[in-house]
């Protein structure tokens, strides 16, 4: 899975501006449903007991049905109690709005993306953790392209925050591993992971703290490769619900991950990203609070 010189990603061919006409199209209500989205105001699902219990039933069911799931079979093998606990499955069934057949083929999709990333000997863990690193994968975790901060925003999403000048020296697969795992550590590892899965992940980008310009991928085709398998991951593998991604930066490097974003992460949430072009770090703090981004 290391990059590969030889693949082309096509440039995206749509600009900020094509952007804002595709928001512009929208209906009336459909703007004022995104806007509510992005900004941690929309719709949520109540979940009842009932609910819950008639979803998870009908995800059993779904995922039974599927024939072809071998590293599911092993996790559920080595892991029974972990993988049929009624925790774990709603966090899939939360991700995809309690559509228990898509939760369902998420699921097995997981555990074959994450027998891909880890390995036999890892990927069966009920969690992800440092020990389950490669040496080559050092840089990655040392060079923080890719953080979780400390609190959530003003309406209970976990923050992740990229900075692609971060990204020199780390393979496209050690970044998906290290994703993998700050989002593992959002939705299972500390106290707020039930809200998050419930609430959801904002994604930002770009440099809002004082810190220095790092150099960029060795070659954008990595980040392409990097942009394409987040959003395979994204949509099909790992149970999380993306609400929106804000960017704030003006410079030429910021400005091309996020065409890569745009184009390849999640397509049918892009009138969910917004930026903003401050040009210091007093605009960047103003807008990270328009947000709801607390200061710390």
């Amino acid at each position: 899975m290391e990059s590969d010189p030889s693949v082309r990603i096509p440039r995206p061919t749509f600009s900020y501006e094509s952007l804002n006409a595709e928001f512009a199209a929208l209906s009336e209500e459909e703007q004022r449903k995104v806007l509510r989205d992005r900004y941690g105001r929309g719709d949520e699902i109540k979940e009842t007991p009932e609910f819950i219990s008639e979803c998870l039933q009908q995800f059993k069911k779904e995922i039974d049905s599927i024939q072809n799931k071998e590293a599911y079979d092993i996790a559920l093998f080595i892991l029974p109690d972990y993988v049929e606990s009624d925790r774990f499955r709603l966090a899939f069934l939360r991700a995809d709005y309690f559509d228990a057949k898509a939760a369902a083929r998420r699921m097995v999709t997981y555990w074959e993306r994450k027998v891909d990333l880890f390995g036999t000997d890892k990927a069966f863990n009920p969690s992800i953790s440092v020990l389950d690193f490669e040496e080559s994968d050092y840089p990655a975790l040392a060079a923080g392209g890719i953080r979780l901060l400390p609190h959530l925003d003003d309406h209970g999403r976990a923050l992740l925050w990229n900075y692609p000048g971060y990204y020199h020296d780390c393979s496209v697969l050690s970044m998906t591993r290290l994703h993998w795992f700050m989002v593992h550590e959002a939705l299972f590892n500390n106290t707020m992971s039930e809200v998050v899965q419930i609430k959801g992940v904002v994604g930002l980008a770009g440099n809002a703290f004082p810190v220095h310009l790092a150099a960029p991928f060795h070659s954008m085709t990595e980040l392409q490769q990097l942009c394409s398998m987040t959003a395979s991951d994204y949509n099909s593998a790992l149970p999380v619900r993306p609400r929106c991604y804000h960017r704030f930066a003006a410079n030429e490097l910021c400005h091309r991950f996020f065409e890569y974003v745009l184009h390849y992460v999640l397509p049918r949430f892009r009138p969910l990203f917004s930026f903003y072009n401050a040009q210091n770090f007093l605009q960047n703090r103003i807008a990270l609070a328009q947000c709801g981004i607390p200061p710390e």
